[in-house]
């Protein structure tokens, strides 16, 4: 199977699940990992401040992750990967980065999908985990080292406001979202050159779905191959077990879009007006880009001039 690199949008399930007693931690310990992520998980701190207590108090659990022999229980995002290649999780050269919510609830569960996927493999030793505070348009940013490890590190990339209060938080995230995933794009070119990006889109904050499936499709315009792939939560006793859907992605040209919305930045009406009334308005006198034109338009001026 082609390499991949994995990108998936973190909910809360996993943590829910837990509390359920669907998994191999216990609902007792998963109270502990709750108080952890309360009073021990300091979000703008360095990694370093609370990388010993994660060890011990959330890592400590990845063996009886690893040997869980029901994985895709445990979220739609461990599921995603699982599902990908049932024989082995996500290959020995594929990168997973996880796009977490910027609280501490939603941190704790997209470090749990983070210890799920590093030991997802059990014909490997867990893989190290990475921690970006802040999405990184730098593309030979690393992140900070949370775990050690072998083979491709699981990447956990924290993107403000990914749970919006308003419209401008929402705006917030999705420049954030867009930011993870330029790059994860760079990230694929520079690590695993022809892989595929695989863009799971089953979790987190429902609203971003349909932005994420954009933004994938001006990335396969102009950085193929992508795919955006859906997977529905089986059912808890595990008697279904859905596969992943493929979602179609529409024929877009990154390079027209960008020129059309260079011109609406300019206070000109695009020639093309595909994009009007959603990422510009125009009420016959005025043209203005709105928060989502303003992200596309600097989405795709990185990707096409990086073409």
């Amino acid at each position: 199977m082609t390499p991949a690199v994995h990108v998936l949008s973190c909910g809360m399930s996993i943590v829910s699940n837990l509390k359920k007693g669907n998994g191999p931690i216990t609902p007792a310990r998963v109270l502990d990992l709750t108080r952890w992520a309360r009073d021990e998980l300091r979000l703008d701190d360095p990694v370093d401040t609370w990388r010993t207590s994660f060890q011990d108090t959330v890592f400590r659990h990845g063996e009886s992750l690893r040997r869980y022999q029901a994985p895709a229980l445990l979220s739609a995002e461990v599921g995603g990967l699982v599902r990908y290649d049932r024989d082995r999780g996500p290959g020995s050269d594929d990168q997973v980065v996880l796009l977490a919510s910027d609280t501490n609830a939603g941190m704790l569960a997209a470090l749990l999908n983070a210890v799920c996927a590093a030991t997802l493999n059990p014909a490997t030793s867990p893989r190290p985990i990475r921690v970006h505070r802040r999405p990184e348009l730098d593309a030979n940013a690393d992140g900070e080292p949370l775990t050690d490890g072998d083979g491709p590190p699981v990447h956990v990339i924290r993107v403000p406001n990914l749970v919006p209060v308003t419209t401008g938080h929402f705006a917030d995230a999705l420049r954030g979202i867009a930011t993870a995933l330029l790059w994860a794009g760079w990230l694929r070119r520079r690590s695993r050159p022809g892989s595929a990006l695989e863009l799971h889109i089953a979790g987190g904050y429902k609203a971003t779905l349909p932005y994420l499936t954009v933004l994938g499709e001006y990335l396969k315009a102009a950085l193929p191959p992508v795919r955006v792939t859906c997977l529905h939560e089986p059912d808890p006793d595990g008697s279904r077990q859905p596969e992943p859907v493929e979602i179609a992605l529409r024929r877009v040209c990154a390079e027209a879009d960008r020129r059309a919305l260079d011109q609406a930045d300019r206070g000109q009406p695009p020639t093309d007006d595909r994009l009007e009334d959603f990422a510009y308005t125009y009420d016959g006198t005025r043209v203005r880009l709105n928060d989502l034109g303003r992200i596309l338009h600097t989405f795709l001026t990185v990707i096409t001039e990086a073409t």
